[in-house]
């Protein structure tokens, strides 16, 4: 910010920049000597690397590989397509619509396991990133 916006230029100060090597959580980039709220200047992330809130700000152990979901969509989809082709010959309503909610709850870890899953890739792709730029 300028002084005309009525703040002080922030430079390197330390109580208005970050002094340490901290990294967007969309894209990587290092926001070292950047004011500790704004915007990513690579991907237009909006940012808070202030200690307390730490919003958008990438943090290693943020995201896990989601194991736990895949063998809960594994098990449900398993029970499902066991409880509905137990109920069809013969015809049993009863077990037939426990397999469609076990195939439904299925779909829902289904889809809740590809989505933590592209989380879990972009995060590693942006580790490699900050691994290399540490190197660099």
């Amino acid at each position: 910010m300028t002084e005309e916006e009525g703040h002080p230029r922030r430079g390197l100060d330390p109580e208005f920049t970050i002094t340490h090597a901290v990294y967007c959580g969309r894209c990587g980039y290092c926001l070292y000597s950047l004011p500790y709220r704004g915007i990513c200047p690579e991907c237009g992330q909006e940012y808070n690397a202030n200690a307390v809130e730490m919003k958008g700000i990438f943090k290693q152990d943020d995201v896990e590989l989601p194991v736990g979901d895949g063998l809960g969509f594994c098990v449900f989809a398993m029970f499902a397509i066991l409880l509905i082709s137990v109920s069809i010959e013969p015809f049993e309503s009863g077990k037939f619509f426990i397999g469609l909610i076990m195939g439904a709850m299925g779909l829902v870890f289904a889809v809740r396991t590809y989505a933590r899953l592209q989380e879990f890739i972009r995060f590693q792709h942006i580790a490699k990133r900050i691994r290399k730029q540490e190197r660099d």
